[in-house]
């Protein structure tokens, strides 16, 4: 059995990640709420289910290349935010640049957080970039969108202090 669910879930994604919305399909902020972040759940569920060897923390950047053959963006902090904004007005393929670093933001959060749903663990490089992605949503949100939402912040700093605890108790 497998679906977005309680008891779906590995006992180890239960314990640190206990807020309602990571079990949300229609959120968008939530991790598997947006369209993007359902449809990779179900890639990496599949995958997982054919017992494919997978190399979780590129499986986000397959997802988009190679399964849905679209522009994948890694977040990489090292840019300035005149450089990110930069980013965020480029077209990539006709999509606007924030709609395609978006995206990417919001698969590879849900494979990070589908990863923990499905095996209990999270590959750490994998749990390093959700980190960097989720820095890089909340840098978006101010420079991009102006947006400063109290809910839009609430999920990124739940999901950042979650990860972070369970980087710090759960992974070697």
């Amino acid at each position: 059995e497998y679906g977005l669910n309680i008891l779906t879930s590995h006992i180890n994604f239960r314990k640190y990640f206990t807020d309602e919305f990571y079990y949300d399909c229609g959120d968008e902020e939530a991790p598997f709420g947006s369209d993007e972040g359902n449809d990779a759940l179900y890639e990496l569920q599949e995958a997982i289910q054919k017992k494919k060897k997978i190399n979780f923390s590129d499986f986000p950047k397959t997802i988009i290349e190679k399964l849905w053959e679209m522009d994948y963006l890694s977040p990489d902090l090292e840019i300035t935010d005149e450089e990110l904004k930069e980013q965020a007005k480029t077209k990539f393929n006709a999509l606007p640049g924030d709609q395609v670093i978006l995206q990417s933001d919001q698969v590879i959060l849900a494979v990070t957080f589908g990863q923990a749903k499905i095996t209990g663990k999270i590959d750490n490089d994998l749990l390093d970039l959700a980190l960097k992605s989720l820095t890089r949503m909340d840098r978006l949100n101010r420079l991009i969108w102006n947006w400063n939402k109290e809910e839009a912040t609430y999920y990124i700093e739940t999901m950042r202090k979650d990860l972070i605890k369970f980087k710090k108790d759960f992974q070697k």
